[in-house]
């Protein structure tokens, strides 16, 4: 039996959106699943219709010429019958596609916004991390100047400290 194939789709990061993801892959298996059942909806309905074309034909063959005429007008009421049916089955079944390929596209545009949003937000916090590292940088150096400064200020106040004891002394 051959492996069905799969769409492959893009995997986007997990940021949190899985809940999101599970609902768009579930939407997308039912509108397959909606697509397989309307398909084998459709095809009974042809197998059924081909049947009773198949079997008007072939009695309307064996009968008369008065009864064919009668079979005749009932296969062609038959035929309008159908007709009515399957273009009320076609309009159903693509006023419900059209429904759930909008819902679809909804929830996709719903999706990219908040991805947006979340990318900028994520943009937003690694700008302002990133400033905030530089001038934690711009701190750590001015600090060292300053300890720096004041151990060349203490070495200087003690040198002078020990001349002005000389001085004294002297």
């Amino acid at each position: 039996m051959p492996m069905k194939s799969r769409k492959k789709t893009r995997r986007l990061p997990n940021n949190g959106s899985s809940r999101l993801e599970k609902r768009v892959d579930g939407l997308s298996s039912k509108i397959g699943l909606m697509r397989r059942e309307s398909k084998r909806e459709f095809k009974k309905f042809r197998l059924e219709s081909a049947r009773e074309f198949k079997k008007v034909r072939q009695e309307s063959a064996k009968e008369s010429p008065k009864l064919r005429q009668e079979m005749k007008q009932a296969f062609y009421k038959f035929e309008v019958k159908i007709q009515k049916q399957f273009a009320t089955f076609g309009g159903m079944l693509l006023a419900r596609i059209e429904a759930i390929e909008q819902n679809d596209a909804k929830l996709r545009n719903e999706i990219l916004t908040m991805m947006d949003f979340v990318r900028k937000q994520y943009d937003e916090f690694h700008t302002e991390k990133t400033s905030l590292w530089a001038g934690q940088s711009r701190l750590k150096d001015e600090i060292s100047r300053l300890k720096e400064s004041d151990s060349d200020q203490n070495e200087a106040q003690s040198n002078l400290n020990v001349r002005v004891t000389q001085l004294e002394a002297a």
